[in-house]
């Protein structure tokens, strides 16, 4: 990593991380992750992306190689965003805030000359495969690939396979969504443990959601 990338990732984080970064550990979101990995708790909507509609809180989790161009783990990471109970969780509505997000994100560190706009993202709905158990009707699994200009490191376009699932927790009333993000081909190791840590949190919240892994197409 060049001197220019660990300057601008340092200018941009210094920046993002809402005051709720002092206080990780008063954020009630149970993400684990392996070691090495590192996270951030910062609000929802992100400064980057003042147009989101969402509202709450995102714990997030990069892999080690994550800012490594040369890694396996290059732009490797999971997110959680814990959101008001009421926040609409349809497909289109998800699709929408993603881009937001990530065009938000990839203006933040990239700059005007990223044409954003060009960004796309189609979410389809994971089906159960047979012979597995079925999912609560509540909980939704989509996957997609975003289409986008990586800004941190690379400055070039990048497929980004993205899988979430979607719940309501009528328990402690908060809405869901867990995303694992990499540009990693599905077979690879770190999908494996991304999965995995999203099983990790599934088991560790107080909600009746599955455990099982979806796969990006």
């Amino acid at each position: 990593m060049n001197i220019r990338t660990i300057l601008v990732l340092a200018v941009f984080f210094s920046g993002l991380v809402s005051a709720l970064r002092a206080h990780e550990d008063e954020v009630a979101i149970p993400l684990e992750s392996p070691d090495g990995w590192r996270g951030e708790t910062i609000a929802i909507p992100p400064n980057f992306a003042p147009d989101m509609k969402f509202r709450g809180v995102e714990k997030i989790r990069f892999a080690p190689g994550m800012f490594n161009s040369n890694s396996e783990t290059f732009f490797s990471y999971v997110f959680v965003f814990r959101l008001d109970q009421k926040e609409n969780l349809a497909l289109e509505v998800i699709e929408r805030e993603i881009l937001v997000y990530y065009r938000g994100l990839a203006k933040a560190v990239g700059g005007e000359d990223i044409k954003t706009e060009e960004f796309t993202l189609e979410l389809k709905k994971v089906e159960q495969e047979k012979g597995k158990k079925r999912k609560p009707a509540a909980v939704t699994a989509t996957a997609g690939i975003l289409d986008w200009v990586e800004p941190f490191v690379t400055q070039k376009p990048q497929k980004l396979r993205l899988e979430l699932h979607t719940w309501k927790d009528d328990v402690e009333r908060y809405s869901y969504l867990f995303c694992c993000a990499s540009p990693a081909a599905p077979d690879k190791e770190i999908w494996k443990e991304m999965r995995e840590v999203r099983k990790q949190f599934l088991k560790s919240i107080p909600a009746d959601v599955p455990s099982e892994s979806s796969e990006a197409p």
